[in-house]
């Protein structure tokens, strides 16, 4: 059975890191909008993990692979290998199948990634190592996040070299906001409690914006603690006012929400093949942005479609 509040939550957590990639492209990273913007939802990859944690269960290990595979590994590895044939690969034509596969293992150990042309597709490999992690050592849940929390604090300074797996960095990290979403899954905060909360994210946010780029977990601004604080207290209050206001299917929201895996894997490679292969131009700015957010409604609409069968399941993990 489908939580509402979740899939609606996982909709505008999934359309605005598509806006926070857009802009980027279209060089709109320095627009009020988008500052607004990335104050208020710096917290979507750690919401994300946290939404995973919220579903962990007792298993063995051997289970947690086998789904592991089937709903992260599979798509990581689909979506990663077509990026980088319909993409890459034409740079590659010129060189060796040696130089190629070294060029493909060195992406995978350094950045976890299989090749520049999706590398959203992060997550689904650090998530799959997350949740085997956890279940070795689930009975310790709030072990696993002083521990993870440190790691992940520890590797922000001290790990920034080129060549260091990524993935063990932002592991720590999605460890943490994993291990949080399995001990706060029940957590209803008091009317008090949320107030108190909304505040001091209000208040961090315009005095004191501390942001990081989770994939490289690399601290963007202000302190990496206190964007673990203000990205908790982000969670809690948006995931409260949604069960409370927004449990309920909403048209358009809760179907992406619900279908929101297949933008995260196909936005990237689109924009690219767009670009790469002169299919279309599109202006620099807001009329670019918005030619090209229509195009990819209008195009990714029949492919969550088409999530519905079987094979369409097998793209995504479900």
């Amino acid at each position: 059975m489908r939580i509402k509040y979740l899939d609606n939550i996982s909709a505008l957590m999934v359309l605005y890191m598509v806006f926070y990639h857009v802009a980027y492209w279209f060089g709109l990273a320095d627009s009020t909008e988008y500052h607004v913007l990335y104050a208020i939802f710096f917290f979507f990859m750690p919401w994300f993990f946290f939404k995973a944690g919220m579903f962990a269960k007792e298993e063995k290990i051997l289970e947690t692979v086998i789904k592991g595979c089937k709903g992260l590994l599979i798509p990581y590895l689909i979506w990663g290998f077509f990026s980088w044939l319909v993409l890459s690969f034409p740079y590659y034509t010129s060189q060796s199948i040696w130089n190629t596969l070294e060029r493909i293992c060195y992406m995978l150990f350094t950045r976890g990634i299989i090749s520049n042309d999706n590398s959203p597709l992060w997550f689904l490999l650090t998530l799959f190592f997350v949740r085997i992690i956890f279940c070795m050592f689930r009975k310790w849940p709030n072990v696993l996040m002083l521990i993870s929390v440190i790691c992940a604090y520890l590797c922000s300074i001290y790990c920034n070299a080129k060549n260091f797996p990524l993935l063990v960095a932002n592991t720590f990290s999605g460890l943490f906001f994993y291990s949080l979403g399995y001990v706060l899954r029940n957590y209803k905060p008091d009317r008090k409690t949320m107030l108190l909360l909304l505040v001091f994210f209000v208040t961090c946010a315009i005095y004191e914006p501390s942001h990081v780029d989770m994939y490289i977990n690399h601290l963007q601004s202000g302190s990496y603690i206190l964007w673990i604080i203000t990205s908790v207290a982000g969670i809690i209050c948006v995931n409260a006012f949604f069960r409370r206001f927004l449990n309920k299917e909403i048209w358009c929201l809760s179907f992406i929400g619900r279908y929101s895996s297949i933008c995260y894997v196909t936005h990237w490679p689109l924009y690219y093949i767009f670009v790469d292969y002169n299919i279309l131009k599109f202006d620099v700015g807001w009329i670019g942005c918005m030619e090209f957010l229509s195009l990819l409604i209008v195009l990714e609409i029949p492919l969550m479609i088409l999530l519905k069968s079987k094979v369409g399941r097998v793209l995504i993990g479900k």
